[in-house]
């Protein structure tokens, strides 16, 4: 049997997800894209529950398998190199400060992001996450399909992308290359920018405020 990844994103994409009313003052968490992942993979309710006082989603990894022993017949558990589409991916603390998180990845990872189906901030969306502060990965034994071919371009020999911070005043965004830091008051006016420089689209990746500063900094010099 052979997983169609895709279809099952496209199914989620842009809701509110809350699959186990937890916890009562925000339920729409990622752990819900973990969850509706694992019962489409043919995982029951409960198998996916993730221990401890706290119920941190990283426990789900850290535990694996004798908290839940079903998970092993659906998945395997793996480290946090290399990093394949149709993996779900654990942080122990996201981009290395963050706080835990789990999300699904749509793709390979890259040298520093993974493209991701992810949850909050925000609805069910899709997103380049950062690498840094990743647990470890549990693979689904069923195969997936693979990813349709990526448009190609001519334009844009550097890569630039969109990067989104949160913060105290709000959402901040910016595109980013090499050399480059622009900030912009808009994601629309983001994705143009983007798109005039290198040819093509790209996903906003959520990062900390340091990281944040620092390619600031280094565009700065």
């Amino acid at each position: 049997m052979t997983f169609n990844l895709d279809a099952w994103a496209d199914g989620i994409d842009g809701r509110l997800l809350d699959l186990d009313a937890a916890p009562a003052q925000q339920p729409a968490q990622c752990h819900d894209v973990w969850l509706s992942y694992l019962y489409a993979l043919g995982g029951k309710p409960g198998d996916g529950h993730a221990p401890g006082a706290a119920g941190w989603t990283s426990e789900v990894w850290k535990q694996y398998p004798t908290h839940r022993p079903n998970l092993a017949k659906l998945f395997t558990r793996h480290g946090p190199s290399g990093i394949r589409r149709g993996d779900v991916v654990f942080w122990s603390a996201y981009d290395g400060a963050g706080l835990p998180h789990v999300a699904v990845a749509l793709a390979d990872a890259g040298p520093t992001t993974v493209e991701c189906l992810t949850q909050n901030p925000g609805p069910v969306h899709r997103e380049h996450l950062s690498r840094r502060g990743v647990l470890g990965v549990l693979r689904p034994i069923t195969k997936t399909k693979p990813a349709p071919p990526a448009p190609t371009h001519q334009k844009g020999t550097n890569m630039f992308m969109i990067y989104r911070k949160i913060g105290r005043d709000g959402i901040a965004w910016a595109v980013v290359g090499p050399g480059f830091f622009l900030e912009v008051p808009t994601q629309t006016e983001a994705s143009a920018i983007n798109k005039q420089l290198s040819g093509g689209s790209a996903p906003a990746a959520l990062v900390s405020d340091a990281r944040w500063a620092q390619h600031k900094a280094a565009a700065a010099r």
